[in-house]
This record gives structure tokens, sequence and C-alpha cells, in this order.
């Protein structure tokens, strides 16, 4: 996979309004943290979803620390 963006991705993403973009990158962060909460109950199995979308947003703060 490369780190560069196609020109094609480009163009579509400067087609996207403000808040089409905002929109989309918060359901990006939403979709990670959701993915980094899907492993934390493997470590932690007593804690609830709450306490394990808690420590998923820490986790993605802090870089994994």
């Amino acid at each position: 996979m490369s780190d560069r963006l196609h020109p094609l991705q480009i163009a579509w993403i400067r087609q996207l309004s403000l808040g089409e973009r905002l929109g989309r990158g918060l359901a990006f962060l939403r979709s990670a943290r959701e993915f980094v909460a899907a492993g934390v109950p493997a470590r932690n199995p007593q804690w609830t979803q709450d306490q394990a979308m808690a420590e998923a947003r820490r986790l993605m703060q802090h870089g994994g620390d």
C-alpha cells in the first residue's frame, strides 16, 4: 500500500465540502476507536463496553502507551 494518494483520490477529496470532509474524518476516527476497542476485552475481559471504549480512546490519544 502506498502512502501517497492517487490523483483521482485527491480530486475527489477536493470536491467534498468542509462538512463532508469533517464528517468522513470523524467517522474514520470512530471506526478506528471501535477497532482498537475490539481488542481491549481480550486483555481485560471483566470490563464493560464503556470501559473498553474509554481505554480505546486513551490508547489512541497516547499512541498505545
